[in-house]
């Protein structure tokens, strides 16, 4: 079950929607995940792939669609099943999307972990290069 979280356009006019996921074991899994998969976490990178901690301080696992097949990755799974819910919430909200978006392509995305002191440090857009040009949609979720 997810729960639309209703925002205030005034208060915050580019943010286009919010979804409590109201399954706590779901985000504690994801952080499980992240903290048994010490392998895979690299230092995080931003834009086309530099690695610049004055612009960003984290720690990431990149995860690839092909990966949720995998039962290492059943929760990761089980997310995106949560998500897709919330995909067609946003398009009960916003009925012009059903014209031209019947479905979406997610690509590869990361799992990241802040520590105290870590940032994202200079302005942010989600499309900035011809890589990202093509997105109409992004997700964030913020797991404590």
């Amino acid at each position: 079950m997810i729960k639309r979280i209703a925002l205030e356009d005034h208060k915050h006019p580019n943010f286009f929607g919010c979804w409590n996921l109201e399954n706590d074991s779901l985000c504690d899994g994801i952080v499980e995940f992240f903290e048994k998969n010490q392998t895979k976490q690299r230092p995080g990178v931003s834009g086309i792939g530099a690695l610049d901690t004055s612009t960003k301080s984290s720690t990431d696992v990149s995860i690839r669609p092909k990966d949720l097949e995998q039962e290492s990755h059943q929760v990761l799974a089980q997310y995106m099943e949560k998500l897709n819910e919330c995909f067609f919430d946003y398009l009960e909200q916003w009925e012009f999307l059903k014209g031209f978006l019947d479905r979406v392509h997610i690509g590869k995305f990361n799992i990241q972990k802040y520590d105290s002191g870590g940032h994202f440090n200079t302005i942010h857009s989600e499309r900035t290069n011809i890589i990202t040009l093509q997105r109409i949609l992004v997700w964030m979720t913020y797991l404590n």
